[in-house]
């Protein structure tokens, strides 16, 4: 006897790693991000996809998204952080942008940390499974 498959659904408690990467500037620097993880909780109501992602700070990050079959994407809300450009301390909003494909238990994708207004290049590969 073989059980029913189960229909994909995003909503629950996820424990995801994102792996570090690093890259070349156009002026021929070089930038980088460090592994990170954290949890995300997505709700789906009424075909809406919210929830909060927390990283290793602590600190939720309310997002809002859409899901299209096993496909997903959510942004969560900018928030002020700290920055230092040109040697000056200073602060700039970010938001996290997370796109990817729904696997049952297991989500894959990318994450980045966008500044708000903009739209980085600078994707980071993560794999998120579901806490049972």
């Amino acid at each position: 006897m073989t059980g029913a498959v189960q229909p994909r659904t995003l909503a629950g408690t996820w424990t995801l790693t994102a792996e570090a990467i690093t890259g070349s500037t156009p002026n021929g620097g070089s930038w980088g991000r460090d592994a990170i993880a954290g949890t995300v909780v997505i709700e789906l109501k009424n075909g809406a996809v919210t929830g909060t992602w927390t990283g290793p700070k602590g600190e939720p990050w309310p997002f809002m998204g859409q899901v299209e079959l096993a496909l997903f994407e959510f942004t969560t809300t900018p928030r002020e952080m700290p920055v230092t450009l040109n040697g000056r301390q200073g602060t700039a909003r970010f938001r996290w942008r997370f796109r990817g494909e729904n696997d049952h238990d297991t989500l894959r994708g990318t994450m980045v940390l966008d500044r708000e207004g903009e739209e980085s290049n600078r994707l980071q590969p993560f794999t998120a499974t579901r806490r049972k």
